[in-house]
């Protein structure tokens, strides 16, 4: 089983098949479509690499990666209907939820202390780097506090690249 790691899973998928082993690959994130979004918006260092990375990377998951998979696990909907799109069999895909799903589930009411206002928290839990689009989350608590909403924002995790580091 190889996780996100394109090239890597070529390797493995080699490897597997030249000892008869069966290959899985799971895509957690669409990092080639990551890559051709920040080369396309000017957000990468060298937009020309990062769109070569993402075309190549895309080519390698959908036309060799995914056809020689075993089975493609990914973690929405939307990756399996995108894989569908590129030919990939249904069959040989399953959708992984790795999040919480909340419905019907009934906040605990905390009690008031004195009369100060009720603070919203907004949580992020996961990596911090540019293809998460972070800032939209702080473009949120801005047009919060602006309408007279007392909230505040964790974030937690970290970044390979120290640049992508919040503070």
């Amino acid at each position: 089983l190889v996780s996100d790691k394109y090239f890597l899973g070529a390797i493995a998928c080699v490897v597997a098949r030249a000892r008869g082993l069966k290959f899985f690959f799971w895509m957690t994130y669409p990092y080639h479509q990551a890559q051709v979004t920040l080369s396309r918006e000017g957000m990468s260092t060298n937009p020309t690499i990062a769109l070569i990375r993402g075309r190549s990377t895309s080519l390698l998951l959908h036309r060799w990666l995914s056809p020689r998979s075993a089975h493609v696990f990914g973690q929405s909907e939307k990756r399996a209907v995108d894989f569908a799109k590129t030919g990939a069999n249904p069959a040989r895909m399953t959708r992984v939820i790795t999040g919480v799903d909340l419905d019907g589930v009934e906040p605990i009411p905390r009690p008031v202390r004195g009369s100060a206002p009720r603070t919203l928290t907004i949580g992020y839990l996961g990596t911090l780097v540019r293809q998460r689009r972070l800032e939209i989350l702080v473009d949120i608590l801005d047009e919060l506090r602006h309408r007279g909403v007392a909230a505040r924002l964790l974030l937690i995790g970290d970044g390979a690249v120290p640049e992508d580091r919040l503070c």
